[in-house]
């Protein structure tokens, strides 16, 4: 496979999050088109569904799985390329990384299939999707931002979002210590509010550019970014 070193690191570091909610392992599977990855973090309040085109030459047939031990090693071995390109390979249990006129070779050791543990079925993924409105609004960079410099600002465990028509609201507090700020948004919104951990702060940092989210009262947030899709579980009041 060969793909660009930016394009690859960015898909890495969308499945790995942040955080509390931080996927250490992965599990990839090889489609017709690319690549696909399902995964639940540890605590059971993140799923995500993501894809990466590209060729998969020399990393199997389509349907097969590959499973990544430790994804912030990968990223980290990766970034040591200073070429654009890369050209990936997987050899028995290892994952072969060169580049073009480049004399730095990689083995990263990969893990069976079988004993990744936060693996998620992609019926199960769809089927959590089912009940959700579609509420969509978009957050642009600016406004991602500032949401959470706001949250950090406080250290606050918690936050609440509320929308209604062109609005949308964040309350957020800790020790008596608050911040209310509005946020303007293009879409025409049904009313919900909901209640969200401080993880969310973390899986937002992740992310640069514009955020697509859906949100309604006690139900999981949807929030797409690139060709990735999060299900976030509101915290309880």
């Amino acid at each position: 496979m060969k793909i660009s070193k930016e394009k690859f690191v960015k898909f890495l570091k969308l499945t790995a999050l942040s955080g509390d909610v931080t996927n250490k392992e992965a599990l990839l599977e090889i489609t017709d088109k690319g690549l696909k990855v399902l995964a639940v973090s540890g605590d059971k309040m993140v799923a995500l569904f993501g894809t990466l085109d590209c060729d998969t030459k020399d990393l199997g047939d389509v349907g097969d799985k590959i499973g990544l031990d430790d994804i912030s090693l990968l990223s980290g071995l990766i970034n040591n390329f200073s070429a654009k390109d890369l050209i990936i390979s997987k050899k028995a249990n290892k994952l072969k990384i060169t580049a073009d006129k480049d004399s730095l070779k990689i083995s990263c050791t990969l893990r069976s299939p079988e004993y990744i543990l936060n693996a998620l079925e992609e019926s199960k993924f769809n089927s959590l999707k089912e009940n959700l409105e579609d509420n969509y609004f978009t957050l642009n960079n600016a406004d991602v931002k500032k949401l959470i410099n706001y949250v950090s600002s406080l250290s606050a465990k918690s936050l609440s979002l509320e929308g209604k028509d062109n609005q949308v609201s964040l309350t957020t507090e800790s020790n008596e210590n608050s911040i209310v700020a509005d946020f303007k948004v293009k879409e025409n919104l049904k009313g919900f509010n909901i209640s969200l951990g401080k993880f969310y702060v973390d899986i937002l940092s992740v992310f640069s550019g514009d955020i697509k989210i859906s949100a309604s009262t006690d139900k999981p947030v949807l929030m797409q970014v690139d060709n990735f899709e999060y299900l976030i579980a509101p915290r309880k009041k």
